[in-house]
């Protein structure tokens, strides 16, 4: 699904098991540029 969907390997210092929660502003921005690039990539 990765591959498919051109996505990129993010890793999230001090986050081990649950990044959401032990490292949310950085997920919270990995996810947000996965997003906005995908939404550039499809127009």
């Amino acid at each position: 699904m990765a591959e498919r969907l051109d996505a990129s390997k993010v890793v999230i210092p001090s986050a081990a098991h649950s990044p959401a929660v032990e490292a949310p502003e950085t997920t919270a921005s990995a996810l947000t540029d996965f997003w906005n690039k995908t939404e550039r990539d499809t127009r």
